[in-house]
């Protein structure tokens, strides 16, 4: 992707689920890295980093004169999107887990993480099922952790477990279980903040997205 002409830091302090107040005047740089270590390894928990400004104590818990005073806790939903016109991408999706303050330097850290952290930090205790695919356990679990129908993107599975079951088993590892048996299968977060579960044919049969050629 070229350079882009606006990026949005939306942050939704309020905790309502909808309203992202854009951040990205006030920010002083991010990162945001997702992915895994090699083809073979499992995908890795999305994470961001934003720097922001923060001269007139605006993301300071404490300040009580502060405009978002209340709200600057952790758990709350961000987004980042890039847009090269006309298009917007998104580049992360996930949850603040920590806001680290500098004072001398007048600035504000916030250390995100997608949705993975709530799958490893939720404890499964699934009944014993029957012969059923990867594809019907993984919305199982998420069923049970909460995540609703459009938070997430599941292909059909191809392997079938013979009698899946998990007990005080975070979710994380539960849905890596259904990715291995899948031989080949993929799990991870996407940048819009999807959990994904694609079945091991899904890459082969799936159109390409681009065309590199060499002049």
């Amino acid at each position: 992707m070229p350079n882009p002409d606006s990026y949005e830091v939306g942050i939704n302090w309020n905790h309502d689920g909808s309203t992202f107040v854009d951040e990205s005047g006030n920010v002083k740089e991010f990162t945001a890295s997702y992915g895994r270590e090699d083809e073979f390894a499992p995908a890795q928990a999305g994470v961001a980093t934003v720097i922001l400004g923060n001269e007139a104590g605006r993301f300071t818990p404490e300040y009580g004169a502060g405009p978002l005073y209340g709200d600057l806790e952790a758990a709350r939903r961000i987004r980042i999107k890039a847009t090269q016109t006309p298009t917007t991408y998104d580049l992360f999706n996930g949850y603040i887990t920590r806001i680290v303050l500098d004072l001398v330097a007048q600035i504000a850290t916030l250390e995100c993480e997608d949705a993975s952290r709530y799958l490893r930090d939720f404890h499964l205790n699934l009944a014993l099922a029957e012969d059923k695919l990867s594809s019907d356990r993984v919305p199982a679990i998420l069923d049970a952790v909460g995540i609703a129908g459009g938070d997430r993107d599941i292909s059909t599975g191809q392997t079938t477990f013979p009698y899946p079951h998990w007990r005080n088993v975070d979710a994380f590892t539960a849905i890596q279980e259904c990715t291995y048996n899948e031989l080949g299968g993929m799990f991870f977060v996407a940048p819009d903040g999807k959990v994904t579960f694609q079945d091991r044919h899904h890459r082969p049969k799936h159109a390409l997205d681009a065309t590199l050629t060499r002049g």
